[in-house]
């Protein structure tokens, strides 16, 4: 399924892992990365990132 967050949500992804460490110093500030992300919202204010999440079912034999 595919993942069509808000701009604030893969933000918050990164700020809640390490990968945000991944960044340089300006990067790591939220504005730059808002505004840069601005014109990737589509007129719901969603973005499209190509990402998917997967659902994995199991049942015991």
């Amino acid at each position: 399924m595919p993942w069509t967050p808000t701009l604030a949500e893969p933000w918050s992804a990164l700020a809640d892992t390490c990968d945000i460490d991944r960044l340089d110093d300006d990067a790591r500030r939220r504005g730059p990365f808002m505004e840069t992300g601005a014109p990737l919202q589509a007129g719901d204010g969603l973005i499209a990132t190509g990402w998917g999440l997967g659902a994995v079912h199991a049942h015991a034999a």
